[in-house]
């Protein structure tokens, strides 16, 4: 073990002789292992930070997106879109698309994208024309969103939710 040096200031010992004591004797200089004290100023983890081991909400700045319309879904939509976004621990969807087929009990979005499973099915109330349809995140069907209600060919569905995601990031 290497020798333990004492700093002193005109001459006087200014800190205790074991390296320990030396560290923690800085106070208002050093974070403290133990104890609550206040820290001042702007901390950049590069690693990330956790509390009681689990990452805080919101640690990454990442934003989840996917977005489904008459480019890459023609068998249900005509026109408009729905989307996707996920911030955190919660997910959003908003969007208003045209059917190009009716819809009764059946899919208008398969599979979702894992990072928007939600933790328990969610049910999503929109609107078409002067109804109120309902949509349906279904778990057992790879997670699709189901158009639960009879809603007719070129009919207008507009809708949004949010809830929480299955897998916390």
């Amino acid at each position: 073990m290497s020798d333990i040096v004492q700093l002193k200031e005109n001459g006087v010992p200014k800190y205790l002789k074991t390296h320990a004591d030396a560290i923690d004797g800085v106070n208002g200089k050093l974070v403290r292992a133990t104890g609550n004290e206040t820290i001042l100023g702007t901390k950049n983890f590069q690693d990330g930070i956790q509390v009681a081991g689990k990452k805080p909400v919101l640690t990454k700045a990442t934003t989840d997106y996917a977005m489904v319309d008459r480019h890459n879904n023609a068998s249900v939509m005509s026109d408009g879109s729905l989307k996707l976004y996920r911030r955190g621990d919660l997910v959003y969807l908003t969007g208003s698309f045209k059917l190009s087929a009716g819809k009764y009990n059946q899919g208008v979005w398969f599979d979702i994208p894992s990072w928007s499973y939600p933790i328990e099915s969610v049910r999503i109330y929109g609107k078409s024309g002067d109804k109120v349809c309902l949509l349906f995140i279904n778990l057992v069907d790879n997670n699709n969103i189901v158009c639960v209600d009879n809603i007719a060919k070129d009919s207008w569905i507009t809708a949004s939710a949010c809830w929480m995601a299955r897998n916390p990031y």
